[in-house]
C-alpha cells in the first residue's frame, strides 16, 4: 500500500515537473543547465531513479505462488512493470540518446548509499531503543540487492540500442519509440533471469537472507511457466510508459 502510494504521488510530482518545464520556456532567463538538462529534466530523472531503487527491497514480498508442481514468479511482474514502463517513459520524456543510462549512473550510487544507510540506521537506533533483533541476527549488508540495478542497466542499454538503430536508419520522428512495446516484452526475459543468476552467483560464498534465497532462487520450470505472463505484463506496462512520456513531452512542448 505503501509503494502504491508513493507511485500514486510520484505520477503527480512528474506532472508537477513538466508544468514547470513548460513554464521555464516563457520566462526571460531560463534556468542554468547541466549536461544540457535543465532542473525539471533532472528532477524527473532523479525520481524515476528513486522510485526503481524503491523496488528492489520490496521483492522479498513477492513470494511464489504454488501451482501444482510448480510455482508462478511474482518478482518478475514487479520488475518488468518498473523497467519497462520507468525506462521508456524517460527516454521519451527527454528524448535524448543516453538519458536512460544517465539515469542509471544516479540510480546506482543512490542504491549502495541506501543499502548502506539502512543498517546503520537499524544498528543506531535499536542501541539507542534497547531493542534486539529477532532470531539473534544482525542486519547486513545485502549484496544481492546492490547488484539488482544491473538488471535495469541491461534494460536501459536495451532502449538505447533501439534509439540508435532508428536513428541510424532515419525511422525516427520527433524523437518517438517505435516499437516500444516489443521492448516491454523483451525486458521481461531478463526481469526473470537476472534476479536468480545473482542469487545463485553469490550463494556459494556469502549467506544470504532466507526469504532472498526463497523468491530469488526458483527452478528453470517455475522461470519458463511464470515468463510468458511476465512478457504480457511487459507489453501493457510499456504502452504506459509510452503514454507517459508522450504527455510529459507534449506539455513541456
Amino acid at each position: 500500500m505503501g509503494v502504491f502510494g508513493g507511485v500514486m504521488a510520484g505520477l503527480g510530482i512528474i506532472y508537477v515537473f513538466a508544468s514547470e518545464a513548460a513554464h521555464e520556456r516563457q520566462v526571460e532567463y531560463p534556468s542554468r543547465r547541466l549536461l544540457g538538462l535543465n532542473g525539471p529534466k533532472w528532477g524527473i530523472i532523479v525520481l524515476i531513479a528513486g522510485f526503481l531503487e524503491l523496488v528492489p527491497p520490496a521483492l522479498t514480498a513477492f513470494i511464489p505462488i504454488g501451482l501444482g508442481p510448480v510455482q508462478l514468479l511474482t518478482y518478475p511482474l514487479v520488475l518488468t512493470f518498473v523497467a519497462s514502463s520507468c525506462l521508456i517513459s524517460i527516454y521519451l520524456c527527454i528524448r535524448r540518446p543516453g538519458i536512460t543510462l544517465l539515469m542509471i549512473l544516479v540510480l546506482w550510487p543512490l542504491a549502495l548509499v541506501t543499502e548502506t544507510y539502512v543498517l546503520f540506521a537499524l544498528d543506531f537506533m535499536a542501541a539507542r531503543l534497547g531493542l534486539v533483533y529477532r532470531f539473534g541476527r544482525e542486519p547486513v549488508f545485502n549484496v544481492t540487492l546492490a547488484l539488482l540495478p544491473l538488471l535495469y542497466l541491461v534494460c536501459a542499454l536495451m532502449v538505447e540500442a533501439v534509439v540508435y538503430w532508428q536513428r541510424r536508419h532515419g525511422r525516427e520522428k520527433d524523437g518517438d519509440l517505435r516499437g516500444a512495446w516489443l521492448l516491454g516484452v523483451v525486458m521481461a526475459v531478463p526481469a526473470v533471469v537476472i534476479p536468480p543468476v545473482i542469487a545463485h552467483a553469490l550463494a556459494p560464498v556469502l549467506w544470504l537472507p532466507p526469504d532472498v534465497m526463497k523468491v530469488l532462487e526458483p527452478g528453470w520450470l517455475d522461470m519458463l511457466v511464470s515468463l510468458p505472463l511476465a512478457m504480457l505484463l511487459g507489453v501493457i506496462t510499456a504502452s504506459l510508459g509510452t503514454v507517459l512520456g508522450d504527455i510529459w513531452n507534449w506539455n513541456e512542448r
